[in-house]
């Protein structure tokens, strides 16, 4: 597994848990060929985290910091898995596809959005249990 880390201003501490983080979720999914590129940003108002994919720069996720950072990057690796697996495609013409199927559900009726916020929890609980920190 290869990621790039972009930072500005996040203590070398943080920088370590994000690293540890992202490498027990593409383990726990099976990714470990997966080429990541992180973006650890500014406190946003708006968002805790964000994910993409596109055919020219590969899986990227924007990490921003809170008082859930670890959850976060298991909400958006979840995200990553999605697509790395073909089970979501964002980038589909007309509307969202998961496993296939158009969809165009509200967010939080959104079946990957359902599925992220339950294995931010289960992946936490596997990480807490592990003794990670």
């Amino acid at each position: 597994m290869i990621f790039n880390i972009k930072k500005t201003w996040w203590p070398a501490k943080d920088v370590t848990l994000v690293k540890k983080a992202i490498r027990f979720a593409a383990r726990r999914y099976g990714m470990k060929d997966l080429v990541l590129n992180v973006k650890l940003g500014k406190p946003s108002e708006k968002y805790f985290g964000f994910s993409a994919y596109d055919d020219d720069l590969g899986f990227k996720i924007w990490i921003y910091p809170s008082d859930a950072v670890v959850r976060t990057i298991f909400h958006e690796m979840t995200h990553v898995k999605q697509t790395w697996y073909g089970e979501l495609d964002l980038n589909a013409p007309g509307a969202p596809r998961w496993k296939g199927k158009k969809c165009k559900a509200k967010y939080k009726n959104q079946p990957w959005e359902i599925e992220a916020h339950k294995m931010e929890k289960v992946l936490y609980k596997e990480w807490k249990r592990a003794g990670i920190v």
